[in-house]
C-alpha cells in the first residue's frame, strides 16, 4: 500500500513537472525568437560597414548556426565565408596564370595565387585566435590577410592586367567581408 502511494506521488510529481514545462514552453519559444531577432540586428550592424551589406548578410545567413551564434560565432562564420572566397580567388589566379602566354602575366598571377594561399593561413589563424579569446590577434590576422589581397589587387591594376568582372567582384567582396569581420572583432 505504501509502495502504491509512493508510486502515485511520484507519478503526480512527474505530471506537475510536465505541466510546468509545457506552461514555460511559450516563454522559451519567445526567448528563442528574441535571440534570433537580436542576432538579426547584430548581423545588420556588422554588415552595415560592407559596401555590399546584402552579400555579408547572405554569408552569415547561409550558416544555420548564425541564428543562435554569439558575436564570436558570427565572426567565425564570417571567417569561414572569407576562407571560401580566398580559395576561389587563389584558384582563379592560378587558372589565369596557367592559360596566359605572357611570362610577366604568369608570374603576376602565380604570385597572387601564392599570396591568397598565405592569406588563407592568416584567416585560419584568426579562427584559432577567436576560439581562444585572443581577439587582438584575430583582428591582426584578418588585417594581414586583407593586406595580401590588396597587394595582389594593386599589382593587377598597376600592370593593367585584365580580370573578369566576377573576379573583380570577388576581390571587392573579400575586402568588404574583411572589414565587416574586423568590425565585429573590435566589438569583442
Amino acid at each position: 500500500m505504501a509502495h502504491q502511494r509512493y508510486h502515485h506521488l511520484h507519478l503526480h510529481l512527474l505530471l506537475l513537472l510536465l505541466l510546468r514545462v509545457l506552461t514555460l514552453s511559450p516563454f522559451f519559444l519567445q526567448l528563442s525568437k528574441l535571440v534570433a531577432a537580436e542576432n538579426n540586428n547584430l548581423i545588420a550592424i556588422v554588415c552595415h560597414v560592407a559596401e555590399v551589406p546584402e552579400s555579408c548578410i547572405q554569408c552569415l545567413k547561409s550558416d544555420p548556426h548564425s541564428e543562435i551564434a554569439d558575436e564570436v560565432g558570427i565572426a567565425i562564420i564570417l571567417m569561414n565565408c572569407l576562407t571560401d572566397h580566398i580559395d576561389a580567388l587563389e584558384n582563379n589566379m592560378s587558372k589565369i596564370a596557367a592559360v596566359s602566354k605572357d611570362k610577366s602575366t604568369v608570374n603576376l598571377f602565380q604570385n597572387c595565387s601564392k599570396d591568397y594561399a598565405t592569406a588563407r593561413k592568416y584567416l585560419n589563424s584568426a579562427i584559432t585566435s577567436l576560439k581562444s579569446g585572443k581577439y587582438d590577434a584575430a583582428e591582426t590576422s584578418v588585417t594581414l590577410a586583407l593586406k595580401f589581397d590588396t597587394d595582389c589587387h594593386f599589382k593587377i591594376v598597376s600592370f593593367k592586367k585584365k580580370i573578369s568582372h566576377k573576379i573583380a567582384f570577388e576581390i571587392k567582396l573579400f575586402e568588404d567581408l574583411c572589414q565587416a569581420a574586423n568590425r565585429i572583432i573590435e566589438r569583442l
